[in-house]
């Protein structure tokens, strides 16, 4: 009789897992096509963001004549009232 009830919850045990792991392995073989299908989508995204951007690089970058460079020169201030400094000439001693 105990071989018997045993043998019942064995055989359940192994249905049970045999369904369970088909189950997961068809949800494994789902999500696996869905992530291909994004990465297949990005990939094809970035590849036509980088033709375009080979195709014309004049709308992005600046021709070179049409920039200026910034003067660097500047006028000192005061750090307390704004107004502009005297400019400061340096003593030679001998």
């Amino acid at each position: 009789m105990a071989d018997n009830i045993a043998r019942k919850v064995l055989k359940e045990g192994m249905r049970i897992w045999i369904v369970t792991t088909d189950r997961l392995q068809a949800t494994f073989a789902q999500v696996r096509e869905e992530l291909e299908d994004a990465v297949a989508e990005v990939r094809y995204e970035r590849e036509h963001q980088v033709e375009s951007a080979t195709q014309c690089p004049d709308a992005q970058a600046p021709e070179p004549d049409a920039v200026t460079p910034k003067s660097t020169t500047r006028r000192a201030r005061s750090p307390r009232t704004g107004a502009a400094r005297k400019p400061t000439v340096a003593k030679v001693t001998a």
